[in-house]
């Protein structure tokens, strides 16, 4: 058995035979390079390994980064998209709420305005309703005062006249030789001229009356009978009313004529014709002085009687008047 082992040199090629220590030897150190080597490669390989793996490694943390990131913005982006849409709903929900209140305030106003008309036109109604109530009341009101008064102008001349009858009927029947003359209606005067006349006829004046029966006294009544006294030419006149003035109970002289109430005409009638006929000249001796009773129906006043007196105030107040 050969125990030699050829080696080639790698330069030129030949064989060189080794013996068993030196193969030995070669065979360790060689083993030992190659070991050597080998973990040098392995080492190399391990670390090239490494490398790669850390390369591949960072190159796929850097792409799960990127994935990360990506994905990240692409999440952000959906929660931006997602905010912007909640955000545009939010708008639109707020503005939805928006033009539903104000569409319930425009619906309010435009109702209360539409109240507002109807109640201001329902007032105008009424007032228009009120208006026409009252000129109809109005209108009544002065048809029915119209009424009345004709009622009492009526009333007042038919009293008026029934005054004026009565005086007439008793002049005529207290003095039947006067002429007691009613004054034409329409015509401007009084109500009853008396002609005294004496026991012969003969004329001896005029006494003009005139009737009152009014609720209140008026002082036109005794300037309007002067009036018609001087157109007349009476020697006196006598207001005959149911009201005197307040300085007047019963009869007396006042402003210039004579006034009494009803009851205390005829008492004054003698007195006062008595004084026209003691006046005259043709009817002083033919005409007798007679006593007459007269009657104050005024409170407070006695009855009394009434002489006519030689001078009689009354003829001075007739000069005056005339």
């Amino acid at each position: 058995m050969n125990n030699t082992t050829n080696i080639t040199c790698p330069k030129c090629g030949a064989e060189i035979p080794l013996t068993e220590a030196v193969s030995h030897n070669v065979r360790e150190e060689l083993a030992a390079q190659f070991d050597k080597q080998l973990h040098a490669e392995k080492q190399k390989l391990k670390a090239d390994a490494m490398l790669k793996a850390q390369q591949n490694v960072s190159l796929e943390l850097a792409d799960l980064r990127n994935q990360v990131q990506e994905q990240q913005a692409r999440l952000n982006q959906a929660q931006s998209a997602e905010l912007e849409l909640r955000r545009k709903q939010r708008e639109l929900q707020t503005a939805h709420q928006n033009q539903e209140l104000e569409l319930a305030r425009k619906l309010e106003a435009e109702r209360l305005k539409i109240a507002a008309e109807a109640r201001q036109q329902a007032i105008e109604a009424e007032r228009l309703k009120l208006n026409e109530k009252e000129l109809i009341i109005q209108g009544l009101t002065e048809q029915i005062t119209a009424l009345k008064q004709r009622a009492e102008q009526g009333s007042t001349q038919l009293q008026g006249e029934v005054l004026e009858l009565d005086l007439e009927a008793r002049l005529a029947a207290q003095f039947p030789g006067d002429g007691v003359e009613p004054v034409a209606k329409g015509q401007r005067g009084a109500d009853v001229l008396q002609r005294v006349r004496s026991n012969l006829g003969h004329d001896c004046g005029t006494i003009l009356w005139e009737t009152k029966r009014a609720r209140n006294w008026s002082k036109d009544w005794l300037s309007k009978l002067k009036e018609d006294q001087r157109a007349a030419k009476a020697d006196l006149a006598v207001l005959v009313s149911q009201v005197l003035p307040a300085e007047v109970i019963g009869f007396g002289w006042f402003d210039g004529v004579w006034v009494c109430d009803p009851a205390n005409a005829m008492p004054l009638a003698v007195a006062l014709r008595q004084g026209v006929a003691q006046r005259s000249s043709r009817c002083a001796k033919t005409s007798r002085p007679r006593s007459v009773r007269c009657k104050n129906t005024g409170p407070g006043v006695r009855s009394r009687s009434i002489r006519p007196p030689s001078t009689p105030p009354c003829f001075m107040a007739a000069s005056r008047a005339s």
